[in-house]
């Protein structure tokens, strides 16, 4: 079986936390080697060179992570992300609908909203950062600190029953992964 690699673009440190805390066990049983590429502050030059050489790799793969937003739909969205990034081929964005936020809400178990006194929501699909702060308890101070102690109490079947867009990027680019 041949090297397989995969690069996952991220948006910021908040993307970059969830997909290696909940996603990257899950790549790694599918790839040899994955690496997260944080895109934010990257100039686009730069960004278009580095999925150019990763396109030109025998057994490589990537996926671009990215908030849908205020864009009115997934598709614009990726239309203006392909046409911003020319060498960025829509067929590897996963745009998360509708912020990150909304994917650690969705795998929140029982457990984890209980300890946390966050309600359940049955779809996330909505969430963007002011909903989701809304939610925080009094005793974190530190909005990461809080958002990490979510991931502590985090079932991706549960994300992705209750989150559109994180079961779509599993089902598209976590296929082969044991069930999680």
């Amino acid at each position: 079986m041949p090297f397989s690699q995969m690069f996952v673009w991220v948006e910021g440190p908040d993307d970059q936390r969830f997909v290696e805390t909940i996603l990257l066990p899950a790549m790694q049983e599918q790839y040899d080697f994955v690496e997260i590429v944080p895109y934010a502050g990257m100039t686009k030059d730069k960004a278009i060179k580095w999925l150019e050489s990763i396109r030109a790799m025998e057994n490589t793969e990537y996926v671009f992570l990215a908030d849908r937003d205020r864009s009115p739909c997934v598709s614009q969205k990726k239309a203006d992300l392909t046409r911003k990034i020319k060498s960025l081929q829509a067929n590897r964005i996963s745009v998360v609908v509708e912020e990150i936020e909304g994917w650690y809400l969705a795998g929140l178990t029982a457990l984890g909203r209980a300890s946390l006194e966050i309600p359940e929501i049955a779809n996330t699909d909505n969430v963007n950062k002011e909903a989701f702060d809304l939610h925080r308890a009094e005793e974190f101070d530190s909005r990461v600190d809080w958002m990490i102690e979510m991931l502590r109490f985090y079932s991706l079947e549960e994300g992705t029953a209750r989150n559109s867009s994180l079961r779509y990027f599993t089902e598209k680019f976590l296929p082969g992964a044991a069930q999680y």
